[in-house]
């Protein structure tokens, strides 16, 4: 060839297990004649470039020649699960657990081009060299945007392919804004479903900001109490999350915390959880959570778990809308609990069930 870019290899990336013959191509030249002699790092390449199923991922030199004619080049070995999964993740050997792909936002798709450099190769880069990637059975875009629910990541070539479900959701804030817990697993489905009917049910039109926190308040002092009447220690792990106040009618204090988090988020309000120490009217001091929401513009302090006393029937206003929070709370940290994201929320928040 004139210019040694004129031709190339029919692939220069596979699958682990694939087998296939190497064979040179060109879009200048008709190479089908040509018999080429190969010497590649990797010992599954015979010397006439027949590829017997390289076992595992990585890369190598391969070098091919014909006459006069050597080129060089690497040979790159993808393991179609690190594939996807560094799709989902954004490195090799990821955890899928903790994908955090979200609905409606937009994503540029690449996988390393070798486990050593920071090249990335795009699916119409793949596509090229070999390796098809489908989304729900068409070709991948390069940059992809998420609609919620399930879909299906296929990584192709050869008589080599892997297949893989997920299930995406928008990101924490935005289900509840949106009120649309699509893609989550049924458990956590439950109860941001159970926050989204019954802030369904107790605000409606025209109510006021102030309407707003007394209408959700309210609803979870006289439909939760504390679990097992004051007895935390024996409580499941479900106490400890949402699904404590929502599902089962009671919880700790981080249960009313995060239940009235979720119900003032989908409800149109700002609002953080608070956790710190308090001290009862005992003398006795230990680990606590309660709210902050901003009414009107101006932050306040809300606890609806000291509103609710041990037994029921003592609903109060005590620990109501304070812009200075109370002198037997202590605060440690306040923040908007969606920005712990996806992981956290299933596997804490929700359900409780890895307290």
């Amino acid at each position: 060839p004139e210019k040694a870019s004129d031709v190339r290899l029919n692939q220069e990336t596979v699958l682990v297990g694939q087998k296939l013959q190497f064979q040179l191509i060109s879009d200048r030249y008709d190479t089908s004649q040509v018999k080429l002699t190969f010497s590649c790092a990797y010992s599954e390449v015979a010397g006439n470039g027949l590829c017997k199923g390289i076992r595992s991922p990585g890369w190598g030199s391969l070098d091919y020649s014909y006459g006069s004619f050597k080129k060089s080049t690497r040979l790159t070995v993808y393991s179609p699960e690190n594939i996807v999964n560094e799709i989902l993740t954004g490195e090799w050997y990821g955890e899928p657990d903790l994908c955090e792909i979200y609905a409606g936002t937009s994503y540029k798709v690449g996988v390393s081009s070798d486990l050593d450099e920071g090249e990335k190769f795009t699916p119409s880069k793949l596509r090229k060299q070999g390796i098809s990637l489908l989304l729900d059975g068409e070709p991948m875009p390069d940059s992809v945007v998420y609609t919620a629910g399930k879909h299906v990541i296929e990584v192709a070539s050869g008589s080599i392919s892997y297949k893989k479900e997920i299930n995406v959701t928008y990101n924490v804030k935005d289900v509840l804004i949106k009120k649309d817990a699509v893609g989550y697993a049924p458990e956590c489905k439950e109860v941001f479903d159970k926050a989204f009917s019954i802030v369904d049910q107790i605000i409606t039109e025209g109510m006021s900001e102030d309407d707003k926190v007394k209408a959700i308040h309210d609803y979870l002092i006289y439909h939760a109490d504390y679990v097992n009447n004051g007895d935390y220690s024996s409580a499941e792990n479900w106490a400890y999350g949402a699904s404590g106040v929502l599902l089962h009618g009671e919880g700790v204090c981080q249960s009313y915390a995060f239940a009235f988090y979720m119900m003032a988020t989908a409800a149109g309000l700002e609002c953080e959880v608070v956790s710190g120490q308090a001290t009862n009217s005992t003398g006795s001091t230990g680990g606590h959570a309660w709210n902050r929401v901003k009414v009107n513009g101006t932050w306040y302090y809300i606890d609806c778990t000291w509103d609710d006393p041990v037994g029921g029937g003592y609903e109060r206003y005590d620990y109501y809308l304070s812009k200075n929070g109370w002198s037997n709370h202590i605060i440690e940290e306040s923040k908007d609990l969606a920005l712990d994201g996806k992981y956290y929320w299933e596997h804490y928040y929700l359900t409780g069930k890895d307290y």
